[in-house]
């Protein structure tokens, strides 16, 4: 599977760490079912990101 998306290093952290809570308050396999979910939506974001809201050149560099 490509990416179509590039987490920043700051992005990836709270991803670990909303994992890490998930995994010791709700198991393995809920773990495993919100990293899908936050994957696939990360994917859908990357793949059409024109349809999701608008450009803030403002906010980020290039």
């Amino acid at each position: 599977m490509t990416r179509s998306f590039l987490l920043t290093p700051s992005a990836s952290r709270d991803v670990d760490g909303i994992l890490e809570y998930v995994l010791e308050h709700n198991g393995p396999n809920r773990a495993l079912h919100v990293h899908r979910k936050l994957y696939e939506g990360f994917s859908k974001v990357g793949a059409q990101p024109a349809f999701l809201g608008h450009q803030r050149d403002d906010l980020a560099d290039e």
